[in-house]
């Protein structure tokens, strides 16, 4: 049998990398089992410990990985068949709005955007079957009784709504998998191919010993007698396929190098065999690599320099080089050693290998690069090296794209995805690379053009920035000290930000300037208004209409308002998007912002405050002082206009600073987020604490999904902006 050799074939395989320290394992069995009784017995506390040590926890969104683990296998948008509620004899079609674990929020097709029908039900209790069962079970399919008469050929109306669509699976909806998630349907005793970890065209079986949470402990095949070589991997890791895919992409199926000395050919033979078969019979639902990422293509070319985590000693960043290209998404890089007898330590590599640095990152960041062995030089300087070695550095754009760091730290990353698709040059030797930016939900697209040429990245760095509108030297090959060469410090804020500002409004005319003076009135000149995340985005009632600026800034802003109001309004069409990748290059029609009803209807009358009498009697007199025309028509315009102006405007009784706790919840319960008063009882909310919640703050805190999330900081930002404009003066 073929085998590869690796950097401890070498080696005594008594003393190879996995057998030099069996304890790794069996650590990690004695924490599971003996730490964690100790810290039951202690009674551990997260929230006593942070609070001790004065540390704060990481929020749950960091760690994307382990959200993508607790998605629901069901996608908004799915298509299933659901037993009517008021006659369970007969079954509809229902669509899958949102999900919650094993629960479903289904809404009976024909109800359109209607949610009021919208009903909740657990996976697993539920009379739920894939679309056609009916057919083949001879029942009935007939619309609810709420619906039955707005369409009078129902036939012909599933048809047109089934078509395209995507219809939950069979795999989900009985058997064994029904109801259950990615991690559930990996199952101890589950088989895997696992990538070796020196050559990316070798695989071997694994089989799943424990899994907790997403992380696997991994057996290989063959060596079921002992633990000295599992490995633990999340279930996400690019290592990792099913059983099969390694045949279908004509890979060699060998143990790896360090076990291979171990077992026999015949038995390794044998094991591969058994472990085939019981893979047939019992394989793992392809569900579970629904989430793996694809690799992204890399440039590197054999020979180049950059720096890299000595993974044998983690604590150290050396010098290495690329050793070897295997094909567009990997290769090999080797820790620099110029002794006579080198012990090469290399490690596989693809393009988002987080191990891999470019030359100067120390430098740069202030850490110490430790010199190769048997480096002779004092202290190690990057440029010396490259003299003596006769190399080069690998160029920039080999590493995680510069722009991608961008377009994440960006307030509106989809904006800033749709000016770097339009930075180009003819003359540039370029190449396209597809950039992503996630924003409420959303997942955006675009083709960036990329210089491939070390001479153009200078001119390549300021075209980005200026189209952005940002420093010049935002980001630069030549290192800028705090001293900017542009001058920055000295410029507005708005020579960067008026791009982001601009809308056309329709107003009325002032009152103080004649109409019959001149046949094209000239807008009147409106307070600015404090611009903040939420404040302008859900909006109720009393539709107010904007005319669509000219140029991208208008439609930019009505893509915005798009998708404020789908990430604020509708959950099951903000999780539907999150599902579906929308080219950033694409904008959403243009339409009618709405403005927002301050005062429910619920809401018991009170005092004005005196304020808000006093610029409701100012307004009123305006119109009859002297030397302003307009009569009677102007004065009424320019009155309706001031009391819509004053409608827009939370106005408060008491300073928020003062509420307590009491005061809060009765706030949040006159709003459109009535249900979530429990929680600001329960986590003792007051006034101060009210003002200072942020989106990440309520989603981590009060475990809210987005969607709702959003809608109460939209509140919270109301009574924020009402108490800058009243008390914080």
């Amino acid at each position: 049998m073929e085998t590869s050799v690796s950097v401890s074939s070498t080696q005594d395989p008594s003393s190879s990398p996995l057998e030099k320290h069996p304890s790794s394992a069996d650590r990690n069995g004695d924490l599971d089992s003996e730490g964690g009784s100790g810290l039951e017995e202690a009674g551990f506390n997260w929230g006593e410990y942070l609070e001790e040590t004065g540390a704060s926890a990481a929020p749950h969104t960091s760690f994307k990985h382990v959200e993508i683990s607790i998605q629901s296998n069901f996608q908004p948008g799915m298509k299933l068949e659901v037993a009517n509620k008021k006659n369970p004899d007969t079954y509809w079609v229902a669509t899958v709005i949102t999900t919650c674990g094993q629960l479903l929020l289904l809404r009976y097709c024909g109800y359109g955007e209607d949610r009021r029908a919208d009903f909740w039900c657990d996976v697993v209790i539920a009379d739920l079957h894939p679309v056609g069962w009916c057919t083949q079970n001879n029942k009935t399919l007939m619309p609810p009784d709420a619906i039955k008469e707005k369409y009078t050929d129902w036939t012909e109306f599933l048809i047109r709504d089934l078509t395209g669509s995507r219809t939950a699976p069979a795999s989900l909806l009985e058997g064994p998998l029904r109801g259950k998630g990615p991690l559930d349907l990996i199952t101890v005793g589950s088989l895997l191919e696992l990538q070796d970890s020196q050559n990316p065209f070798q695989y071997w079986i694994v089989s799943v010993i424990d899994n907790v949470g997403g992380r696997l402990r991994l057996r290989y095949v063959g060596l079921e007698d002992t633990e000295s070589y599992d490995q633990w991997l999340f279930y996400l890791d690019y290592r990792l396929r099913p059983v099969g895919w390694c045949q279908e992409n004509k890979y060699r199926m060998d143990p790896p190098s360090e076990i291979y000395p171990l077992k026999t050919d015949s038995e390794w033979r044998c094991s591969l065999e058994k472990s085939l078969i019981d893979a047939a019979k019992c394989p793992l639902p392809m569900e579970v690599f629904k989430d793996h990422a694809d690799l992204r293509s890399h440039f590197f070319t054999v020979g180049m320099k950059l720096e890299a985590v000595n993974m044998s000693e983690p604590s150290h960043v050396c010098p290495a080089s690329v050793t070897k290209v295997f094909n567009s998404h990997f290769f090999q890089v080797t820790i620099d050693d110029l002794r006579p007898e080198p012990s090469k330590l290399s490690m596989l590599c693809h393009a988002d290998s987080l191990g891999i640095l470019p030359v100067q990152w120390c430098l740069k960041n202030g850490v110490s690069l430790t010199p190769p062995k048997g480096y002779s030089g004092q202290d190690f300087d990057w440029a010396d090296y490259h003299k003596q070695r006769g190399t080069e550095e690998a160029p920039p754009f080999c590493f995680r794209n510069v722009l991608s760091l961008i377009i994440n730290a960006a307030y509106k990353p989809g904006r800033v995805l749709r000016e770097l698709q339009l930075v180009e040059d003819p003359r540039w030797n370029f190449q396209e690379e597809t950039l992503k930016a996630k924003y409420r939900g959303k997942t955006y697209r675009a083709v960036a053009k990329i210089v491939r040429t070390s001479d153009q990245v200078a001119d390549f760095c300021r075209r980005v920035c200026a189209k952005l509108e940002c420093c010049p030297n935002l980001f630069s090959p030549v290192l800028v000290s705090e001293n900017c060469p542009e001058n920055c410090s000295i410029h507005t804020k708005t020579k960067y930000t008026y791009y982001y500002g601009k809308r056309k409004k329709i107003v009325k005319p002032p009152i103080g300037e004649s109409t019959v003076e001149s046949g094209h009135p000239k807008p009147a000149r409106r307070r600015k208004r404090r611009k903040s995340i939420f404040v302008q985005k859900k909006r109720r009632s009393s539709t107010v209409d904007f005319v669509a600026g000219s140029g991208e800034e208008s439609e930019e802003e009505d893509a915005d308002a798009m998708d404020d109001d789908t990430g604020s309004e509708e959950t099951g069409s903000e999780l539907r998007d999150d599902q579906t990748d929308t080219s950033s290059a694409e904008v959403p029609p243009a339409r009618p912002r709405r403005a927002v009803t301050l005062r429910s209807g619920s809401e018991p009358e009170r005092h004005v405050p005196v304020e808000r009498t006093r610029r409701g009697r100012r307004a009123q007199a305006a119109p009859g002082t002297e030397g302003a025309p307009g009569g009677p028509t102007a004065s009424q315009e320019a009155a309706e206009e001031t009391k819509q102006e004053e409608e827009e405007r939370l106005v408060l009784e008491s300073n928020p600073l003062e509420w307590t706790v009491t005061d809060v919840v009765r706030f949040i319960k006159l709003t459109d987020c009535a249900p979530l008063a429990k929680i600001f009882q329960e986590q003792d909310i007051d006034g101060q604490a009210l003002l200072l919640l942020t989106l990440p703050t309520v989603q981590e805190c009060m475990e809210l999904k987005l969607g709702p999330a959003v809608k109460l900081c939209h509140q919270i930002e109301r009574v924020r902006v009402a108490f800058y404009a009243q008390y914080a003066n």
